[in-house]
């Protein structure tokens, strides 16, 4: 019994293996498509993922923009923009978003980059005042800061940088990003 299903499973293997010999194009075509969908596959995977990025990173900017609004005051331990993404994925967005859309996009991380800037350079000052004191005899000593402690023409440049930042998480160009985002894997093309 063993003997004979060790014979017809030869016999199968030997004509599967000599119908893939006659048929190398037809298998090289199957493989080949299977190649294409696994690839498209994997750049929407990866259009989706940053399209998550980007909303969380507005997100998140405009909380903090929010709440200076509101408090007047940012801390500078933390960034408004602690990663940039949009600048290496927005080739991933050219075919889905207007160009006023991603100018809108551009132009808000231009501006929270250019805040974050700004922030640093106060809080490097800040910082070499503290560790480096005008008064060597004077202790140096932590100290929380706030934009309501640094001199006038900062807090305004502040102030201006922050009121021109436009809001775009409840834009439609948001919403097109969160239904890149919300794709399936089904959804090829």
């Amino acid at each position: 019994m063993i003997m004979w299903l060790i014979t017809r499973f030869d016999d199968y293997l030997s004509k599967v293996l000599w119908n893939i010999d006659n048929h190398q194009g037809t298998v090289t075509l199957v493989v080949g498509v299977f190649v294409f969908f696994i690839y498209r596959f994997q750049k929407k995977d990866r259009k989706s993922d940053a399209a998550k990025l980007v909303l969380q990173e507005i997100r998140y900017a405009e909380a903090k923009i929010r709440n200076y609004r509101v408090h007047h005051s940012y801390t500078f331990t933390e960034k408004i923009l602690p990663t940039n993404s949009w600048n290496a994925n927005i080739g991933l967005f050219v075919k889905d978003l207007k160009e006023t859309e991603l100018d809108l996009i551009s132009v808000f991380y231009s501006n929270a980059a250019y805040l974050d800037d700004v922030l640093k350079t106060i809080s490097d000052r800040h910082n070499r005042d503290v560790l480096e004191p005008a008064d060597p005899n004077k202790p140096a000593t932590a100290s929380q800061i706030d934009t309501g402690s640094i001199p006038g023409p900062a807090k305004e440049l502040i102030e201006s940088i922050s009121g021109v930042i436009e809001s775009v998480f409840k834009t439609p160009t948001s919403t097109k990003l969160t239904e890149i985002a919300e794709r399936k894997w089904y959804h090829l093309f």
